[in-house]
């Protein structure tokens, strides 16, 4: 994983074959950018700017499991 001292972009996006996924980190100076309201998360603002988006290749799936639900599908 690429720490966030190693490049000057505000975010890095874990990427699966070329596919944006989880995790996600970004910086306290784009928090102010991020939607208050909605389902989208940080994805409208990485998709409007990806300048300020490092993408690092990771091997895996981006199967993002955040209920019990999920798990046992997952499982």
């Amino acid at each position: 994983m690429v720490a966030m001292a190693e490049t000057d972009r505000p975010a890095v996006v874990a990427t699966y074959e070329g596919v944006p996924g989880n995790p996600v980190r970004l910086s306290e100076t784009l928090w102010s950018r991020l939607p208050t309201e909605g389902d989208e998360g940080a994805r409208s603002l990485l998709r409007g700017r990806p300048d300020l988006v490092m993408a690092v290749a990771c091997r895996g799936d981006a199967s993002d499991v955040d209920t019990v639900e999920d798990l046992e599908r997952w499982n």
